[in-house]
């Protein structure tokens, strides 16, 4: 036991009953006389043992068992209780460390305080954050995904953004997310079509960034996806009046020129005719140019 009086833990031995048989010096320091009284009462402030005791559990299974604690100094401290057969094989008490772990437990709030503004931030905002782990199966996904897929989380979680995705996509995007994994670099803005799940095709724009640990070793993406279906929707309606608009000025016997910032952003054959040079050349005109054809382009319109 000598051996047990010099080292800066906290030992005991407590018996079946509760009751302390033996506590080391740094405990005696901690707690003052413990030997013969009982440990939830000295330790927890308590009159009937501890909901889950330690000790109690590492008897009956023959194992060591933990168990973190409030005591009645109101610091937190570390159970390890190991069980000490007699000869005969019985056990009826056992050697405790009691370690003090307060400033862990001030730390562990303190994550889980900031685990908490972070997930209520992530949960306010319009776009969908996730993490997928280095299988790409999704391991967190914030509730936005409803909004963008119809999907809960719940209904989310487990499975990969392919599943989520017509074959063709699939196809598409795989070999180039592939790619991404190999070289576990950022990536932004990649377009990819998902299915919601009223069947509803979904344009997305997703950005990830990896997760790497201190050995290099890639664990995963975390990223952000917005719904931008509408806007690839009022890009193509804007391509089609282009086209339509292209197609009806290039048939036009009268000549067109669309002019911005003394550069000619468009010109049609009938323009190029009267100008009397190849739509190539205008195309390159300066302003000095523009300048100087201008009596040709006037002419044009009259």
């Amino acid at each position: 036991m000598d051996g047990l009086n010099r080292i800066g833990i906290g030992v005991d031995i407590v018996g079946i009953n509760f009751n302390i048989l033996f506590q080391n010096k740094t405990l005696k320091e901690k707690f003052g006389d413990l030997v013969g009284f009982l440990c939830y009462q000295k330790y927890m402030g308590l009159n009937k043992p501890c909901e889950y005791c330690p000790m109690i559990k590492a008897i009956e299974n023959n194992r060591i068992e933990r168990s973190k604690l409030k005591g009645l100094d109101g610091r937190f401290y570390e159970i390890i209780s190991s069980p000490l057969p007699n000869p005969d094989g019985s056990i009826d008490r056992v050697a405790e460390v009691v370690l003090e772990i307060t400033d862990y437990k001030k730390i562990e709030q303190k994550l889980r305080e900031s685990e908490k503004k972070y997930r209520n931030f992530v949960e306010t905002i319009n776009d969908w954050i996730w993490e997928v782990d280095q299988n790409s199966i999704y391991t967190y996904c914030s509730p936005k995904v409803y909004d963008l897929l119809g999907y809960k989380p719940e209904e989310i979680i487990g499975k990969s953004p392919f599943d989520f995705m017509p074959q063709e996509e699939v196809e598409r995007i795989k070999s180039y997310f592939l790619d991404i994994i190999k070289s576990q670099k950022p990536f932004e803005r990649l377009e990819n079509i998902n299915l919601h799940k009223d069947g509803r095709y979904i344009t997305l724009e997703t950005s990830g960034v990896p997760i790497i640990d201190n050995k290099g070793i890639l664990l995963g993406f975390r990223g952000i996806d917005r719904d931008i279906t509408k806007g690839k929707e009022i890009e193509l309606k804007l391509k089609e009046s282009e086209e339509k608009f292209r197609t009806i000025a290039d048939q036009s016997l009268i000549g067109i020129i669309i002019i911005k910032n003394s550069r000619i952003l468009y010109l049609n054959n009938a323009e190029s005719n009267i100008a009397g040079y190849s739509i190539e050349e205008m195309m390159k005109w300066t302003k000095e140019d523009i300048l100087n054809n201008i009596h040709l382009m006037i002419e044009s319109k009259l």
